[in-house]
């Protein structure tokens, strides 16, 4: 499986109707090898079996395009995946030689997704996230093209190829008569199961999140009041990562020196790379490294002292980076080729948890950790109402409102079920995967090696479980 993932990431793929069935096919066949092997191991092979199902999900789900929005969202982005990855931002060599690969192949990709899109029922939506996605992938790539040696009519031919697959959204749009249409219940349990090994109960967790943003409804500002004036200036960024590293000893066991030799800090204007938020973790895919290699990207006119603390437990350690690092020496290939965003995204919440409110006690960080659970509960109320219950994007702003009293604009519960709408995944993976590690690791104040791999070893578990727990 190592060898296909890695194929099938040096290139950009055509999604064409036999590529599809050709991938089905030999995803197919690597699961009922795995199988035939778990039944001669004593050791489950829960984490490969699920990613071979999901990848075969995926793939299926694409090819009968009965989710226009779930192909438009991936293949897009399967045009700048690897300029969004440590090597494509820290390597010329590599950036050029990826842009040469994704220009030969553009004109097939477009023409491609044309045709498949040509018999989906596309929403207005659809287009317009589309549309959005297209303009950001392309700025991405042409930031990438910067300063290297490429064919000429290179990037003119890039631009050309972006604009006609834009004139055919903006006319899909115009026709139109759906504004949105979600994955639906059944088909996003399958998802999540498939990610994460966890079965949904949605009426139990819509219920157990929307209780809970109630506790969350104090305001950033009254918590910092109470804590006095705190940390009056920003700190040196070497100062901020002593601080989180001397602190996490208290917290987790963990060997800093090794891990740190591998993990690059950088301010985003540096850089080939932009993206919306305050914060990046890029990791590499490389199947040829020893060892995982990481960086925090960030950008420092959006942070404040406390949310670059955050940032860095979050994205450093002990969250994502270090996350990697501990997989990687049970297993390198299975932790570069196998991921599982909702435990990642809930390991990376709990670690700002556990840091705020229990290790540094600090009641500024504690202010700015409820202020991010607030934003993951309300994603996650707005997930399962759009993609579960079949709310209307009004709707499901409107219920919002309900619970924000104003503390939210109406432009920012828009742009929280925006991203809803279009990355439903990622937007339920904080609030889940926190519950699911809060209740797994709920025993263990201090935090060995395998507590962690545990969180990643484990099959299926229900949701009433994590509850239970």
């Amino acid at each position: 499986m190592a060898i296909k993932w890695g194929i099938d990431r040096q290139e950009l793929f055509i999604f064409t109707e036999n590529n599809i069935h050709r991938m089905t096919t030999e995803y197919k066949r690597l699961l009922r090898l795995a199988e035939e092997l778990e039944e001669g191991d004593e050791k489950p092979i829960h984490s490969l079996k699920r990613t071979l199902k999901l990848r075969i999900f995926e793939l299926e789900e694409l090819q009968s395009w009965r989710a226009p929005a779930f192909y438009i969202q991936h293949s897009l982005r399967t045009i700048s995946l690897l300029g969004r990855t440590y090597e494509a931002v820290f390597s010329a060599d590599i950036r050029s030689d990826l842009l040469g690969t994704y220009v030969s192949s553009l004109q097939q990709f477009y023409a491609a997704a044309i045709r498949n899109l040509s018999e989906a029922p596309v929403t207005k939506l659809d287009c317009i996230l589309g549309i959005r996605q297209l303009e950001d992938e392309l700025k991405q790539i042409l930031l990438m093209a910067g300063g290297l040696s490429l064919p000429g009519g290179t990037v003119d031919m890039l631009k050309q190829e972006a604009e006609k697959f834009r004139a055919y959204l903006i006319s899909r749009q115009e026709e139109s008569a759906a504004f949105m249409l979600g994955i639906g219940e059944e088909r996003f349990r399958t998802y999540i199961a498939l990610e994460s090994g966890i079965r949904m109960d949605f009426q139990r967790f819509l219920n157990d999140i929307e209780t809970e943003v109630g506790e969350y409804n104090c305001t950033t500002d009254s918590a910092r009041h109470a804590a006095g004036e705190g940390r009056s200036s920003m700190l040196p960024l070497k100062a901020q990562l002593e601080y989180v590293l001397h602190a996490g000893k208290a917290f987790i066991e963990a060997d800093t020196e090794e891990f740190l030799q591998h993990v690059v800090i950088s301010d985003m204007k540096d850089l080939k790379y932009k993206q919306p938020g305050r914060l990046a973790y890029l990791k590499s895919y490389s199947l040829k490294e020893k060892a995982v290699k990481g960086a925090l990207i960030y950008d420092s006119a959006k942070l404040n002292d406390f949310s670059m603390t955050l940032g860095f437990v979050h994205e450093i350690f002990p969250g994502h980076h270090y996350s990697k690092f501990v997989k990687s020496r049970e297993n390198m290939i299975e932790s570069t080729v196998m991921d599982n965003l909702i435990m990642e995204e809930g390991w990376a919440k709990y670690c700002e948890y556990s840091f705020s409110h229990f290790i540094l006690q600090d009641a500024e960080l504690m202010a700015e950790f409820r202020q991010g659970l607030r934003k993951s509960l309300l994603l996650a109320i707005s997930t399962v109402l759009i993609h579960c219950c079949g709310y209307s994007f009004n709707q499901a702003s409107d219920r919002l409102a309900g619970y924000c009293e104003g503390r939210e604009s109406a432009s920012q519960l828009r742009s929280i079920c925006l991203q809803a709408y279009s990355a439903p995944i990622e937007s339920i993976s904080y609030a889940l995967g926190f519950a699911a590690v809060r209740s797994g690791l709920k025993k263990h104040p201090y935090i060995t090696n395998d507590d962690f791999l545990d969180l990643f070893r484990n099959g299926e578990l229900s949701y009433e479980e994590i509850t239970r727990s």
